[in-house]
């Protein structure tokens, strides 16, 4: 299936590109040593991608040759921009470690597998693992590992996360009377536990870009769960119908509960330092970090004081009125929305469905 797959990706390159393999292979000889492994990976390796797609090279090497960073290095060939990571193979090995060791934490992964360096590595991972060798020898795991299964639980997870979070600020922001802000937040609810089921089929990482050409493709079945999705409604009682649609759909996608009342243990607002600053008739919340000013109705400026000052407050300890107020501040960026702990992939129900292998 190796060659096929890179007979394919030779072919998108004459298409797009009039460029050939063997010209990307003549471009990135500089930083090969002796028996390095090249694999292909990204969207042109999936059977994605179109002619504004970059062309992304791993050249993995053994131990004691040279590295470059974790950024790549960039190169053009005509109308092709080729980003190359020049890595050593126990390199490759110590990240799927940290991958594996991640998955083994409970806590959140805060939506982007740690920082933004961490989110380039979560790429890194499935350019590995799924990625077209086009020169040199396959790579060959260490006793145990299956790169595949590493690099696909990172995103399962990644995206489970994001969907939880999603949902709940839905179910939030409809209690909050903010019909508008409910349904973008349900339906990238939707979108994530979508990309949570394609992920556990064994599809490697192309992002939200690509999510409406996998349900058109491999991932063909899943397409009328998203459908009903599509067209955001409108006004307060069709928001409310779609959110609670939004929900079950999710549930039924990922396994899990998903109504707020579930979710809420688990989560809390972050206060970073906001405090009430009464002056004369005025009463207002002072965010010092921001030089932002907050006015409050009598009824809000009661539920604050009902909350304490305390750095967070669990949002199922929250009164009505106070939820409402919280929500109020997160989206005026005055507080955080936090996770004690992450979602693991081994409490989700993923319906895995027949999947043809990757191509």
């Amino acid at each position: 299936m190796s060659g096929a797959r890179r007979e394919q990706l030779a072919e998108r390159l004459r298409g797009f590109h009039a460029v050939e393999l063997e010209q990307v292979l003549e471009v990135i000889d500089y930083l090969r040593d002796g028996e390095d492994s090249v694999l292909v990976g990204g969207s042109l390796a999936y059977g994605l991608g179109n002619e504004k797609s970059d062309l992304d090279i791993v050249v993995a090497g053994p131990p004691g040759s040279q590295s470059s960073s974790r950024m790549p290095l960039e190169h053009f060939i005509d109308t092709l921009r080729v980003d190359v990571w020049k890595l050593r193979v126990d390199e490759l090995e110590a990240l799927f470690e940290l991958a594996q060791s991640r998955l083994a934490d409970p806590a959140p992964f805060a939506g982007a597998f740690g920082d933004v360096f961490e989110q380039a590595d979560l790429k890194l991972l499935h350019r590995v693992a799924y990625g077209v060798v086009i020169d040199g020898p396959q790579l060959t795991p260490e006793a145990g590992r299956e790169y595949r299964a590493v690099a696909g639980q990172l995103l399962v997870r990644e995206y489970a996360e994001r969907m939880r979070h999603a949902l709940f600020l839905a179910q939030l922001a409809q209690a909050a009377g903010r019909p508008l802000a409910a349904a973008i937040n349900a339906r990238f609810g939707v979108e994530d536990a979508l990309q949570a089921a394609i992920a556990a089929r064994g599809v490697p990482f192309s992002d939200n870009k690509w999510l409406q050409t996998r349900l058109e493709g491999e991932a063909g079945d899943l397409r009328e769960a998203y459908r009903p999705f599509m067209v955001l409604p409108e006004g307060g009682e069709a928001s409310a119908t779609f959110v609670a649609a939004a929900v079950g759909a999710a549930e039924e996608l990922a396994g899990t509960a998903l109504a707020a009342g579930a979710l809420a243990a688990d989560a809390a607002w972050e206060n970073g330092g906001l405090r009430l600053l009464p002056a004369g008739d005025l009463l207002a919340l002072l965010d010092p970090e921001q030089d932002v000013v907050y006015e409050l109705d009598p009824e809000e400026a009661e539920a604050w004081r009902a909350l304490g000052e305390g750095p967070s407050w669990s949002c199922a300890e929250c009164s009505e009125a106070q939820g409402e107020l919280c929500f109020s501040l997160y989206a005026e960026g005055m507080l955080k929305l936090t996770w004690s702990r992450g979602l693991p992939v081994g409490e989700l129900g993923l319906r895995v469905g027949e999947l043809d292998e990757v191509r």
